[in-house]
């Protein structure tokens, strides 16, 4: 959390409350997902290019154990 130049942010709960929670899981089996929310960006104004990178960020993620990708734009 905020220590590069890129900032990012809880919308709900704290840094505390997270690691509480994944130690309080150790052993269990967890379900997470990542949502990028960017209102600004709409599928058609993404082009080919854009398109493919979220597809490899789902990649990605789906390799890490995640659910897929979940992206929030505009219309």
């Amino acid at each position: 959390m905020n220590k590069t130049k890129v900032k990012s942010r809880f919308v709900r709960g704290s840094l505390a409350e997270m690691e509480s929670a994944l130690r309080n899981a150790a052993g269990k089996q967890m379900q997470y997902q990542f949502v990028v929310v960017q209102p600004g960006v709409s599928k058609s104004a993404l082009g080919e290019k854009g398109l493919s990178i979220l597809a490899a960020a789902d990649d990605f993620i789906h390799s890490l154990g995640a659910q897929k990708l979940l992206v929030l734009g505009s219309a």
